[in-house]
């Protein structure tokens, strides 16, 4: 039994299990109850083997408490007639029945003994039915034992031909990979075993594994989406009248409502469920849901309530060694001790919770477990052994971000850790250790582009029909998605997306052979500072309560600068900054204290030319060069500003060298038509992008594009340029073009940001005639594409905005250029004005024709257009555009 918040399931794994559950979406819904597991005769009460059969029956459709009687009985009649052989498989199924009423440790005991007797050892099917008893049983307090368990159990099961033994016990494997961080091939096992479950109508492994996708969306905060599962699990189970209660569902979706804020419909879900636990003795789930309560209890201030029901549970799982349950209840209750101030109890709390964590070999859970534990040793006054804490909870999250398939899902983990390395920073910040300030901020921020930028490899692709099926089906939905305008058609719409979606993702990320990250460490600070001019600083910025640190890094120092703001403050201002910027005022006023806030304090700008931002939160979607100083000035007026995910991507930028030659110097791509020419009735400037899936109603045409694009070319110079214009400017025609010969890529297209989902972010281009694509250029397409360009240009709203993933930062399209290969990338940070734009970067493109670096260009181009504009040049129409990567060099012009 595997409560709610038991398996983590993040990114990674989720995408191969979602592959299922497109599959499963389609057969749900066509076959329904016909294909349901029913009792389908009466068993006669003197005939064990069919009690037994029956029993079986239950046990398989996750039915225990009406399997638990019949397994009793037949136990009883096989021994009354000397059948040992049959008492002890009935004797098997009833303890695991009843496993939530006894101690794990001491059925494992049993089962292994039973294990090692003649009788089962030369009984195959009897072997095999204690083989898969013990893994589900070990997974609860030994991994390493279930991970044997289930790795014989499969073999037997193949031989043997059981091909639904066979089917679950390659997910139970996946399910051990998954917490022993090897999620690539968690995704592999899961993924398929839930394809067999669906196909050989083994309804209760799809029912688990239905919950188990919920749970990793839970996990992630996609509360949403989480429901869209529990939901189908519940369905499922219901629509079978033999299944047994869908417990994991019932407490997941207790959970996400509670996250929604419905708390009445919250506690009545999770009261049902508690009620059906006690009443089936099914101890696991009371306690699970007795937890959920406590949560749900804190959240509505009943705080005194809350330590009840979490002490409940907290003896449950003790009691019955529910080992993982008691490692998540145990960290709960500390922090609501450490909230009220008993540091001694909530410390105690935190040890067990960690203990417990590292004899399950739980890599997920436990840099939780340490990094909690590491910031109450702070406050206890603990700093060495906090330290020790946090090397090793780093370490930890190493180990897993080694075994991602793909650069989102190892990000994604990084993300996730976050508070492990800002707790790191901030007890190196008290004591002004610049060393390990850096290292700590580095080890978490753009690890992953780092990683892939130090150790590219040639992109692999697959061409089979289910890859060229599921791309078309992709666009068609996006194209749908933009053409709909009835909520309800566009929320099955998006549904379907996210299946879609998640099957490519699989494909992606764990049919394509991918090298795996290796063992990173970041550089020495002392090597990224010899990477820097005398006039160039970096500023990493942390944002923190009460209090946020900027550490700027130049070439003769390193200083740690504590702001006069705290997280929440700071991301106040900065939206309402943004918000006045977007209604086309000057927001003067929050410029000005945005500078005394950011920029004022950090004592390092004196002489500085050059500003590389790292920025943390919110301040990835703020532009440093629209700030004003305390005499009214713009900062782009006397600096330039770039953005990097971090120090050591932009130490690497510095230091790659280029093998491959640039032999051409342009490529350009605009003038879409995305509507027809006088379907727009909106005069005036003309908006660029899609900004939202759930709000878009219809695409308009970018006609400064065309010139755009020309005059870019123009501008430049060079040799063997292409400009694709109109009809030609499609996705096809962009892929047959030798993309790494180019040494400027320029897309003067609309785009659609997603801050949800980053795959789902896209630039989008023409329709190809013929073809099923929908001219959508998405995130993970980009990624796959093989670039070698000093610099990309993205015309095109929102191209700098994406998912925040903690401290690993933001991810977006431009990051997606990076991860491809560009050195550089101008994005936009909001929807752009199409004349002005078109003004700004004709302006770029002369700046960057006179050899003038990259990060000085667009600076320039930027004062141009001031210059130019005077008082009608407000920061919406010239600061969205921003640098990020490495600035401090030309372009190529072969």
């Amino acid at each position: 039994m595997l409560g709610t918040r038991h398996i983590r399931v993040y990114i990674s794994i989720l995408a191969a299990l979602c592959i299922g559950a497109c599959v499963a979406g389609i057969w749900i819904f066509l076959k329904g109850s016909q294909r349901r597991g029913t009792s389908s005769q009466h068993v006669p009460a003197n005939d064990p083997k069919a009690i037994l059969a029956e029993a079986n029956h239950y046990a398989f459709l996750s039915n225990s408490y009406r399997a638990d009687p019949l397994y009793a009985k037949a136990e009883k009649m096989f021994r009354e007639r000397g059948d040992k052989r049959d008492e002890l498989y009935a004797k098997i199924g009833r303890l695991r029945a009843e496993a939530e009423t006894m101690s794990f440790v001491k059925l494992s005991d049993f089962l292994e003994s039973q294990l090692a007797t003649p009788l089962v050892q030369k009984d195959p099917k009897l072997k095999l039915w204690c083989l898969s008893a013990k893994g589900m049983t070990d997974i609860e307090v030994n991994v390493p034992a279930a991970k044997k368990d289930w790795q014989e159990a499969e073999l037997l099961a193949s031989t043997l031909k059981e091909r639904q033994w066979e089917a679950r016990a390659q997910g139970e494997l996946g399910l051990i990979a998954f917490l022993q961080g090897k999620s690539l091939k968690a995704g592999q096992l899961v993924g398929g075993a839930l394809l067999s479950a669906i196909k050989s109508g083994d309804i209760g492994a799809e029912v688990r594994y239905l919950e188990l996708i919920g749970n990793g969306l839970e996990v992630q905060g996609r509360s949403e989406d989480a429901q869209y599962f529990f939901s189908r699990a519940i369905n499922v189970a219901k629509s079978c009248k033999d299944c047994g209660f869908p417990y994991m569902a019932y407490e997941g979706k207790g959970e996400a409502l509670t996250a929604f804020g419905k708390t009445n419909e919250a506690r009545t879900a999770l009261t049902e469920c508690l009620g059906t636990a006690r009443r089936e003795q099914r101890t696991g789930h009371e306690a699970q849901t007795l937890i959920l309560l406590g949560k749900l209890s804190l959240q509505t201030g009943n705080t005194t309530e809350a330590i009840e029901e979490m002490e409940e549970a907290a003896a449950i799982a003790g009691k019955y060694n529910y080992y993982r349950m008691d490692a998540d209840d145990l960290f709960d209750l500390a922090k609501i001790y450490e909230e009220h101030g008993d540091l001694a109890e909530a410390e105690k709390r935190l040890t067990a919770a960690r203990d417990v964590s590292m004899r399950l070999g739980d890599r997920y859970s436990l840099p939780r477990d340490l990094t909690a534990l590491a910031r109450l040793e702070v406050r206890l006054g603990k700093s060495q052994e906090a330290e020790r804490l946090y090397d090793e909870a780093e370490d930890v999250v190493d180990s897993v971000v080694l075994n991602a398939p793909g650069p989102y899902s190892g990000g994604s983990f990084v993300g996730e850790a976050s508070d492990t390395y800002l707790g790191d920073f901030e007890l190196t910040a008290q004591t002004n250790n610049v060393n390990r300030a850096f290292r700590a901020l580095e080890r978490a921020r753009g690890r992953i582009i780092e990683d892939a930028l130090e150790h590219r490899a040639p992109h692999e692709h697959t061409d089979s029909p289910a890859y060229a099926r599921i791309e078309g089906a992709i666009s068609r939905v996006q194209l749908q998605l933009m053409r709909s305008e009835d909520p309800h058609e566009r929320q099955q719409l998006l549904e379907n997306l996210e299946e879609q979606e998640q099957r490519l993702a699989y494909l992606n990320d764990v049919n394509l052979p991918r090298e795996t990250l290796r063992l990173w460490q970041p550089p020495k600070l002392r090597e990224v500072r010899d990477t820097l001019v005398p006039d160039e600083v970096i500023l990493e910025y942390v944002l923190d309560e009460p209090r946020s640190f900027c550490l700027s890094i130049s070439h003769d120092d390193v200083q740690i600068t504590k702001l006069d703001a705290g997280r929440r403050e700071i991301e106040d201002l900065t939206e309402r900054y943004l918000e006045q910027v977007r209604a086309l005022k000057p927001a003067s006023d929050l410029a000005r204290k945005l500078y005394s806030v950011l920029l004022s304090p950090v004592p390092s700008l004196a002489g500085k030319k050059h500003y590389v931002v790292v920025p943390d939160g919110k301040l990835y979607f703020l532009p440093f060069g629209a700030l004003k100083d305390s005499s009214g000035q713009y900062v782009v007026k006397s600096v330039d500003v770039t953005y990097v995910p971090s120090a050591s991507v932009l130490e690497v930028l510095k230091e790659q060298e280029n093998n491959h030659p640039l032999t051409r110097a342009f490529l350009g791509v605009g003038d879409v038509v995305y509507s027809p020419p006088n379907s727009n009735s909106i005069s005036g400037r003309i908006l660029r992008g899609l900004y939202d899936l759930a709000g878009v109603h219809q695409l308009r045409n970018l006609p400064a594009s065309k010139k755009e694009v020309i005059n870019a070319d123009r501008a430049l110079g060079g040799t063997g340029s292409v400009v694709l214009l109109g009809p030609k400017a499609t996705i096809l025609k962009l892929e047959t073009e030798p993309l790494g010969d180019f040494s400027v890529l320029h897309l003067a297209v609309h785009s659609i940001p997603s801050t949800e989902f980053p795959t789902r972010a896209a630039l989008v281009l023409d329709r190809s005639p013929g073809s099923n694509q929908a001219g959508l250029l998405q995130e993970w397409q980009i990624i796959d594409l093989s670039l070698n360009a000093d610099l990309v240009t993205l015309s095109a709203c929102d191209t700098g905005v994406g998912k925040l993933e903690g401290e690993e930062g933001v991810t977006d399209l431009a990051d997606a250029f990076l991860f491809a290969g560009a050195k550089s990338v101008v994005a936009s940070l909001w929807e752009s004005d199409d004349e002005y734009t078109a003004a700004l970067m004709q302006q770029f493109y002369r700046h960057l024709a006179q050899h003038e670096d990259k990060d000085i260009a667009l600076q320039q181009a930027k004062l141009d257009l001031i210059q130019e504009y005077g008082g009608d040049a407000l920061p919406f129409y010239w600061a969205g555009f921003i640098l990020e990567g490495e600035g401090s060099s030309p372009v190529t012009i072969p």
